[in-house]
């Protein structure tokens, strides 16, 4: 039997790992160490791809907003 060799791009290298630690996250609830320094290196995180909770929206949405203060300038936050 032959085999073949196909050289995946970076991108897509990078998207098959994501969906393997993705799994193995849903499965266990924890990532490897070494899973764990990739996510770092491009920024993300397998919570990332949940869902948002309905009662994370709810609360948002009865938040008391009576209590912002609006600002004019950035500076005017530190003062």
């Amino acid at each position: 039997m032959k085999r073949y060799t196909v050289a995946l791009p970076d991108d897509l290298k990078k998207e098959i790992r994501k969906r393997k630690i993705f799994e193995t996250y849903i499965r266990n609830n924890t990532i490897s160490k070494s899973d764990a320094s990739f996510c770092e290196s491009i920024d993300w995180h397998p919570v990332d791809e949940l869902p948002v909770k309905e009662e994370v929206v709810d609360r948002i949405k009865s938040e008391d907003k009576s209590s912002r203060v609006k600002v004019n300038d950035v500076a005017d936050i530190f003062r």
